[in-house]
């Protein structure tokens, strides 16, 4: 009879050891910052479940994951349910941010901030500032534990921490890889001689070899690998031919080609700011020819002075260069362009029936927001 008393009363001691595990209470933070003392805490998927009271009859609550931002159980263990994200900090009237802290809670050195697209602002030490995510340990988070975050939704970062395991403060931290530019440039091209013989040939054609221009350039990047381009410029080449005879002058004829174009293209990134750009556009090619009077040119019964024009397809590449700072944009350029056939009337004192291939660089400057 003892052994039967004695076994239920173990058993009741061993169910009650469980029910009161069961049921051990806990503190859980919400992400609004207030408190509940709970009992029975279960993380269930994308659920939280508790009690209010510690009876395993009690009604069941039912809470998202997203709602906690963490649990303290009766041991002291803590455990980060999910990221306390704050709210955009208020801004200055000129636009800057706000410098103090004391309306978020914060004490002592401010951590660092990763600013996410969606408006929302993560407070934190960053451990690795990475090229496709961030690593990162919560600044309320006591575990440490490192947790990370693609780049693709990162604004910006913004990095003040000089801890041993977090980069300089005046180290870089990282690039902003979507923005729009508006870059003025001078341009300059050369005539391929072996491909447009007859546009720059001394003797058998026209004699046009180096021009200078400008252009202008809106430019968006998407992604860290790609952007695409809108320019729209002008090229001038220039040259005068003099027939001597006998130290003489016979006659003389000026040429001036100009180029008026608009291009596409996308670009191509290789590195942060090497890229390869394919461009295709339209231009219009403008001649103008002036000739002296005794130029047989004249002597045929043509005016002295001439203008003609004609619109053509252009295609061509470039590799290019660019640094970028928080409001500005520098580029350096090299580029390959070919005119397409489709002179139809541009028919001067030699006939060009040539497309015009040129190679040439651009130097560029302008702002980035």
């Amino acid at each position: 009879m003892k052994t039967i008393l004695l076994s239920i009363a173990l058993h009741f001691v061993l169910l009650h050891i469980c029910f009161a595990q069961k049921l051990a209470p806990a503190m859980v933070f919400r992400v609004d910052s207030t408190q509940l003392k709970v009992y029975g805490i279960k993380l269930q998927g994308s659920q939280v479940t508790y009690h209010l009271i510690p009876s395993v009859k009690s009604k069941t609550i039912r809470v998202p994951k997203s709602e906690i931002s963490r649990i303290r159980y009766s041991n002291g263990k803590e455990e980060f349910v999910t990221i306390k994200l704050l709210p955009a900090p208020p801004l200055l009237s000129n636009g800057s941010l706000k410098k103090s802290f004391s309306s978020i809670g914060h004490q002592g050195p401010r951590p660092d901030r990763i600013y996410l697209k969606d408006g929302r602002v993560i407070e934190c030490n960053i451990i690795e500032n990475g090229m496709e995510e961030v690593k990162y340990v919560v600044a309320t988070d006591n575990s440490r534990r490192v947790r990370s975050i693609r780049r693709k939704e990162i604004l910006r970062v913004e990095r003040t921490s000089t801890a041993d395991n977090v980069l300089p403060k005046n180290q870089p931290s990282g690039t902003n890889y979507s923005y729009y530019a508006l870059n003025f440039g001078l341009d300059m091209a050369q005539i391929v001689a072996g491909k447009s013989a007859l546009w720059a040939d001394d003797t058998r054609g026209l004699g046009l070899k180096m021009g200078f221009g400008a252009s202008l350039q809106l430019s968006k990047r998407f992604s860290r690998r790609l952007g695409a381009s809108l320019r729209v410029g002008y090229l001038q080449w220039e040259t005068e031919k003099i027939s001597r005879e006998n130290g003489t002058t016979v006659y003389s004829a000026s040429q001036k080609l100009q180029q008026m174009f608009c291009q596409i293209a996308p670009n191509l990134y290789l590195l942060d700011g090497l890229y390869l750009s394919p461009y295709v556009g339209i231009q219009q090619i403008v001649l103008k020819g002036r000739y002296s009077d005794s130029h047989p040119y004249v002597l045929l019964a043509v005016s002295p002075g001439e203008t003609q024009s004609a619109f053509c397809f252009g295609y061509g590449g470039r590799m290019g260069y660019e640094i970028t700072s928080r409001a500005r944009q520098y580029s350096i350029e090299l580029l390959y362009g070919i005119v397409a056939r489709n002179f139809a009337g541009l028919q001067s004192y030699t006939k060009v029936n040539d497309p015009i291939h040129y190679v040439g660089g651009r130097i560029g400057i302008g702002l980035k927001k």
